[in-house]
């Protein structure tokens, strides 16, 4: 039987070929995974640009405060209209502000399939070139998290 290790942390900032690499330095450094050796992994592969500081529930949180509405709901199953679109806005700006996995966002947010989230950020771009309160509302956001738009 071949041993597995398990990463216990959120996969926001890998996909598979991070994983790929976290595994092989783990292995190459006879060193155990933990969130350290994650960061430390993604950190070369991204560069400079890796920013620690904003992730998946911050991004909801913020989209929750601008919006009105709770973060249980954002990430929940309502399909209303108000929900379902401010549950596209965060998976949108997860993908854009932090570059999080279609899978990784999918998961986070109830367990979606990575096409709904391909979905809400195809949804958000067509809507932002119609709609300013929404094209408002993202470079706002963007700005709080200090991301030039």
């Amino acid at each position: 039987m071949r041993w597995q290790p398990v990463i216990r942390t959120s996969p926001a900032y890998y996909n598979n070929k991070d994983y790929i690499r976290i595994l092989a330095k783990s292995s190459l450094m006879n060193k155990d995974i933990d969130f350290d050796l994650i960061k430390e992994v993604v950190k070369e592969r991204v560069g400079s640009s890796f920013s620690s500081e904003v992730t998946i529930e911050k991004v909801v949180k913020k989209v929750s405060t601008i919006t009105n509405i709770s973060e249980k709901n954002i990430v929940g199953k309502s399909r209303k209209k108000e929900i379902a679109n401010a549950r596209q806005l965060s998976m949108y700006l997860c993908r854009d502000i932090i570059g999080a996995s279609l899978s990784a966002i999918g998961l986070y947010f109830g367990g979606r399939d990575h096409s709904t989230v391909i979905h809400a950020i195809r949804s958000i771009k067509t809507k932002q070139k119609s709609n300013n309160k929404l094209k408002s509302a993202l470079k706002e956001i963007k700005e709080d998290f200090s991301i030039l738009y």
